[in-house]
């Protein structure tokens, strides 16, 4: 398995295919929480085994299903049955096709013929798509809701996993296979399908150059579709053993990350901007003292991706915009040592190869500790 065709993370772990990368995972993790999100207000969580479990079900449910070499699309947002249906794809002999929920319908249908989409696994939240999708893509066989609980006149996962349960379980693609059709953004022109393998997912998952220890928490807060996402906190976290913290809406990222107290954040400036915001129009929901003592006074790593940069730092560039908001709301006794100078921010900053801070995203952050002052 060594050689050109396989990726090597930092732990000498060959990782040439995802079904490697899953099941090294799983044997190395099974008792540690593999994704955690919020059910009403309610924090649930899946261990490695529990998720390896429903992958493997949806994967021989698709074997029993007849899908071999099929276009499978996926359209919803971060949820462990989106990750457990993307993973039971491409473990096995699928390729999946991420699409944008929240793209018009007729782009969806559109995306959906030029794909070549046989099967469709759907957010309950986009459910009003199905007729559409079965007037006007006849190429799809099978659509499922993205969601464990019956419901009447649509199939669910759990009905793809009873149908798998007599199946025997099939092998994964070969690490030149294409294992994953994302479609761009479109905003130079019509979006268009990307290829990718098993090989180019695996490779870019083992050279991102950051590590954590077995269940760290990684909020993810990108939109889960795309690849950068994908490969960003999903593969390369679940590669580490990670536990994978979905944020529910990138409005209640800064409560959420009050209530996940993660380590790891792949953040853009635009997500800076936000927590400022947050922060100074002292939102109630969020008590000063739960983010002092959980979020900002914290150990949360930050990777900046506002350009060609990989950036790990401690959380000091918002900790002045935390103190200006608790002095705000009464909270005057906050230790000066939260309040770096630019300087100081701009010096803890790695700048050499790999790391260097692109300008923009150094720009922002100067202009938000200015703001913050």
């Amino acid at each position: 398995m060594a050689g050109k065709a396989s990726g090597i993370d930092k732990g000498g772990m060959i990782m040439g295919t995802i079904r490697e990368l899953w099941d090294n995972a799983l044997s190395k993790y099974a008792d540690i929480t593999a994704v955690r999100w919020l059910e009403k207000k309610e924090i649930k969580e899946r261990s490695y085994k529990e998720l390896g479990n429903d992958i493997a079900a949806i994967r021989k449910g698709l074997q029993a299903e007849r899908f071999v070499g099929a276009h499978i699309s996926l359209i919803g947002t971060s949820s462990v049955e989106w990750i457990g249906s993307y993973l039971g794809i491409t473990t096995g002999q699928n390729v999946a096709v991420p699409l944008d929920a929240g793209l018009p319908s007729e782009d969806l249908i559109d995306l959906l013929n030029d794909a070549d989409a046989q099967a469709l696994l759907l957010s309950p939240k986009r459910k009003d798509l199905a007729e559409q999708v079965k007037a006007q893509c006849p190429k799809i066989q099978k659509i499922w809701l993205l969601q464990e609980t019956a419901e009447e006149g649509f199939a669910t996962l759990a009905d793809l996993k009873a149908a798998g349960a007599d199946t025997a379980d099939v092998a994964g693609r070969k690490v030149d296979e294409i294992v994953t059709l994302i479609y761009t953004s479109g905003t130079t022109g019509k979006s268009k399908g990307v290829m990718l393998t098993q090989n180019n997912l695996c490779e870019n998952a083992a050279s991102i150059s950051f590590t954590a220890e077995p269940g760290t928490a990684v909020l993810s807060v990108l939109p889960i579709h795309h690849a950068f996402c994908l490969v960003m906190d999903w593969l390369k976290g679940f590669s580490l053993g990670a536990t994978l913290c979905i944020n529910d809406s990138f409005m209640h990222m800064v409560r959420n990350m009050s209530i996940f107290k993660p380590e790891i954040m792949l953040m853009v400036p635009l997500m800076i901007e936000t927590i400022y915001k947050k922060l100074a129009a002292a939102d109630p929901d969020i008590p000063p003292a739960v983010l002092a003592e959980n979020v900002f006074g914290g150990k949360l790593r930050i990777i900046f991706t506002g350009g060609r940069i990989w950036i790990r730092s401690i959380l000091k560039s918002l900790r002045p915009m935390a103190c200006r908001c608790w002095r705000a709301t009464g909270c005057p006794s906050v230790p000066q040592s939260f309040l770096p100078t630019r300087r100081t921010i701009t010096r803890t900053v790695p700048s050499g190869g790999r790391c260097r801070m692109c300008r923009s995203v150094l720009r922002t952050v100067r202009s938000v500790c200015r703001a913050a002052a």
